[in-house]
């Protein structure tokens, strides 16, 4: 069940009215907690067994290594629960990538180790990390150790982040199930919250779903296409990728936020950053830092503490984290691939931070800082290219008719009209397609921006009353003939 799923909505509503009628606050997180179960049963039930059991677990060596008197038998402790969480998500999600790939380079593709064909439960990804955050923190005194199983339930399960993140923190989600006037009903909050979950849910069913009609046929075929084309193709999706995954983002803090809990944010307008480690400071935002602050940050301590290795040693620690980043995203090279890519692009960053830095003061600011700008989006769409396609060769056909075929494509544009409008301008797609994907991307992008800068609640108030339900109805009516057309969540696959 997806958070835009008509189903969905029906049964928030319903949950909504009998989140407030209940007084008390366990009650409300035991109702929490039977709607998260009910949400991730819906796939499957062994889902929700499996993510159970990862909260049993987890919520039981946390309370171990607080009732535990000794040091060492608390580090061993910790260092067994991380190597459970790891072992489980790798047994789910990577045991058939590892067997397939040594068969191929072991024992010449035959299938010598099995292949135990295990379903990918849902949520898996984030729920992991939360856990090993968790552990992490509570080992190293960062946060209290959690006393109620009900409460770690919830914070594991959460239904509106359970399929999609944000991957929260164990200090910032908890606190907040035991303030009861955290829970009350607001109706500043809950009108908030109804704003954001709406823009979300457009960005989603609509910005989001006419891109990817716009390119989707690329990625189903790159063979068929070439030059300009793919170059579109290649810039386009990251947008995509952001309409789509920055709206359900925006959808589960919504939904949360009129229950009064506030989750992390995820993203702070991307496509201004200069930098690639600019951009990744503010993309995925709750993975991001999370992989600085559990994996980058203690590997590079170590790594100082060890050997004095300078930058080379913060790339190391560097190119270790984004590994990790790319593999977190599924059993594919291309996955591990992108990481890597992101890595060398950072790694780069640091190595030319000076000379990079005389540049910015010789140069005119704005001019430094737009070129900047481009620069980065562009590196970063280019990158995006194997985070598209399923597998390597796939990605280098890409780049293959992408840069082989400009020159053609161009002379074929200036010769015949027609094949330009086919397969230069549109794609191969319909104009009415192109059209509809650049009106709503122009308009997608110009609000965007407009709450970026002033936060969408100061935006909606600063309007008059008919401006403000003009935009509200055009934005609900837009999804509403568009949500038979929406594309699969693709961080729900993670």
């Amino acid at each position: 069940m997806s958070l835009d799923s008509v189903l969905f909505l029906i049964g928030f509503i319903a949950f909504l009215i009998l989140y407030y009628l209940i007084r008390s606050k366990t009650g409300r997180k035991g109702l929490l907690l039977a709607a998260s179960a009910l949400f991730i049963a819906y796939a499957d039930i062994d889902f929700l067994i499996i993510a159970m059991l990862f909260a049993f677990i987890n919520f039981t060596l946390g309370k171990s290594m607080s009732t535990s008197v000794s040091e060492k038998k608390k580090r061993i402790i910790y260092i067994t629960g991380i190597v459970l969480n790891i072992l489980g998500l790798a047994l789910f999600k990577y045991v058939d990538f590892i067997s397939l790939n040594l068969n191929e380079f072991l024992f010449d593709g035959r299938a010598t180790l099995p292949y135990l064909n295990v379903i990918l439960p849902l949520g898996i990804s984030y729920y992991t990390f939360q856990s090993i955050g968790y552990l992490f923190d509570v080992y190293h005194e960062n946060d209290d150790v959690e006393e109620s199983f009900l409460d770690f339930s919830v914070f594991l399960l959460f239904f509106p982040k359970f399929a999609g993140g944000p991957i929260e923190r164990g200090y910032n989600f908890l606190p907040q199930l035991k303030d009861s006037e955290a829970q009350l009903f607001e109706t500043s909050n809950f009108k908030s919250g109804l704003r954001l979950f709406t823009w979300g849910l457009f960005k989603k069913v609509v910005v989001s779903t006419a891109l990817w009609k716009l390119i989707g046929p690329a990625y189903a075929d790159i063979g068929s296409f070439h030059g300009i084309s793919l170059i579109m193709v290649a810039f386009i999706y990251p947008f995509q990728i952001y309409a789509e995954f920055s709206g359900y983002t925006d959808m589960a803090l919504g939904a949360a936020r009129m229950m009064g809990l506030k989750l992390s944010p995820n993203f702070n307008a991307p496509f201004t950053a200069t930098s690639i480690s600019d951009f990744w400071r503010r993309w995925h935002i709750s993975l991001s830092t999370w992989v600085s602050d559990y994996i980058f940050t203690p590997l590079s301590m170590k790594i100082a503490l060890a050997k004095d290795w300078g930058k080379m040693g913060i790339i190391i620690a560097l190119s270790s984290s984004f590994l990790i980043l790319g593999i977190w995203h599924g059993a594919q090279w291309t996955y591990i691939a992108f990481g890597v890519i992101q890595a060398l692009f950072i790694s780069y960053e640091i190595m030319t931070r000076k000379q990079r830095g005389s540049w910015k003061k010789k140069s005119n600011p704005q001019f430094y800082e737009r070129s900047s700008n481009i620069i980065t989006v562009s590196l970063y769409a280019l990158s995006c290219i194997f985070f598209g396609v399923k597998t390597m060769s796939d990605g280098f056909l890409f780049f293959q008719q992408m840069f082989s075929g400009i020159g053609e494509s161009v002379l074929a544009a200036i010769k015949n009209e027609e094949l330009a409008r086919q397969h230069i301008m549109y794609m191969g797609m319909d104009s009415s397609v192109l059209l509809k994907a650049l009106v709503l991307f122009g308009l997608f992008m110009w609000i965007q921006r407009w709450i970026d800068n002033k936060g969408m609640d100061t935006l909606l108030d600063e309007q008059s009353t008919l401006t403000r339900w003009a935009s509200y109805y055009a934005i609900v009516a837009m999804i509403f003939f568009n949500s038979n057309e929406a594309v699969s969540f693709l961080y729900g696959t993670f």
